[in-house]
C-alpha cells in the first residue's frame, strides 16, 4: 500500500516537471538550483518520516512479541517448578504416612514415632527450604 503511494507521488512529479520544463528552462541558474533544492528537500522528508514512522511501529510490534512469548515462557516454566516442589512434598507425606502406619502396626511407641517425624522433618526442610542454587 505504502509503496502505491509512493509511486503516485513520483508519477505526480514527473508530470509536474514535463508541464513546467519550458518555465524551468526560462529561470535562471541560480532560481533553478535553489527550486530543485527545495524540492527535493519536501520530498525527501515526507517519505523518511514515512519509513521511519513504518520502522518504528514495525520493531515496537516485534518486541511486544517477543515480550509476551518470553513471559508466557516464564510462567511455564515457573507453573512446572511448582508442580514439582508441591508433588514432592504430597510423595514425601504419603511414604511418611505409610511408614508412621508400619511402626504403629510393628508396635513402636509414640516417642519413636515423635523422634521418627522430627528427624524426616529435619531432613525435608534441608532438602526443600535449600536455596535454588544449592538444589541443582
Amino acid at each position: 500500500m505504502v509503496s502505491l503511494l509512493i509511486l503516485l507521488f513520483v508519477y505526480e512529479i514527473r508530470r509536474h516537471y514535463k508541464r513546467n520544463k519550458n518555465r524551468r528552462q526560462e529561470m535562471d541558474i541560480g532560481k533553478r538550483s535553489r527550486s530543485s533544492f527545495i524540492i527535493t528537500i519536501l520530498i525527501t522528508f515526507p517519505l523518511m518520516l514515512v519509513v521511519v514512522i513504518y520502522n518504528t511501529s514495525l520493531l515496537y510490534n516485534a518486541s511486544v512479541t517477543e515480550i509476551n512469548e518470553d513471559a508466557r515462557d516464564e510462567v511455564k516454566s515457573t507453573a512446572a517448578e511448582l508442580e514439582n516442589y508441591i508433588t514432592s512434598a504430597k510423595t514425601t507425606l504419603r511414604v511418611v504416612s505409610d511408614t508412621i502406619d508400619l511402626m504403629k502396626k510393628d508396635g513402636l511407641s509414640t516417642s519413636e514415632i515423635d523422634k521418627y517425624l522430627t528427624s524426616q522433618t529435619q531432613i525435608q526442610s534441608k532438602n526443600k527450604d535449600a536455596p535454588r542454587d544449592l538444589q541443582k
